[in-house]
């Protein structure tokens, strides 16, 4: 008897369902072989998107994993204001423990420099404790230069696209850095390939490109390059529309030009 993902699905049952994710996912790795990618860091994304009368730029970088992700962010942020104070509070709780250990920096709640938050973010202190972004940005002091970091893993394009769209509306937020774990929300459930994105949005090409090239120079130093069969695979699954991409986040449907 031929048992269809779908069926299972639809049906609830768990049953054989990972056994044929994993055989799914081998068809993608088949896949990958067609693909053209090379070591590195994928393709930049390079573009210019206007919304309403505002214009700003966005490029993006692959790495190893989505926590190194997160790690390149906070860095790059601390690199741009300093060693500023960090708001973990809608975050999940590694990113705030791990921050602890760093010297002269520590977690606070709305003085920090660098907002960290997961647009996804799960609480078990109940339904008043969810991600209010839009509340989020009216409580930043407007004569602090802040960098905002976002989570948006497992994040619907919808709800990204709304999240770029309220950093268009608050000048202090000199650049929005957008970060992805890949093994987690871009492989339709197999999670056998990791790896993670970084995008970073800015208000001018300048802004922009100080942070992707300190990037770029942080990765070539300490020689980390994805290798092509990883993004290869990653390849595939854009491919079927699985791997969040410029054209589903910056839509007409969501007033971006």
């Amino acid at each position: 008897m031929v048992v269809d993902i779908t069926d299972l699905i639809n049906n609830k049952k768990i049953k054989g369902l990972y056994r044929l994710l994993e055989k799914a996912n081998l068809e993608f790795v088949k896949n990958s072989t067609i693909q053209r990618g090379q070591d590195g860091y994928g393709s930049s994304s390079d573009c210019e998107v206007s919304f309403e009368n505002t214009s700003f730029y966005s490029k993006k970088i692959i790495v190893n994993t989505g926590m190194r992700a997160i790690n390149l962010a906070l860095f790059l942020s601390m690199y741009q204001v300093g060693k500023q104070n960090i708001d973990t509070e809608y975050m999940y709780y590694e990113i705030s423990d791990a921050i602890e250990f760093v010297k002269n920096i520590s977690v606070s709640r709305n003085t920090g420099a660098i907002i960290c938050l997961d647009l996804n973010h799960c609480s078990s202190k109940g339904p008043n404790s969810t991600v209010n972004l839009e509340q989020i940005y009216k409580r930043l002091n407007p004569e602090k230069k802040v960098i905002l970091i976002l989570d948006y893993t497992s994040a619907k394009s919808k709800k990204i696209s709304e999240a770029i769209k309220l950093f268009t509306t608050h000048k202090n937020v000199s650049a929005l850095i957008l970060v992805n774990s890949g093994m987690k929300n871009e492989q339709i459930g197999a999670d056998m390939n990791p790896y993670g994105t970084l995008r970073f949005i800015a208000r001018t090409s300048d802004d922009m490109n100080k942070l992707y090239y300190a990037a770029i120079i942080c990765l070539q130093t300490l020689e980390e390059r994805l290798p092509k069969q990883s993004h290869n695979i990653r390849k595939a699954y854009k491919d079927v529309g699985a791997v969040i991409t410029n054209a589903a986040i910056y839509t007409r449907d969501e007033g971006f030009n």
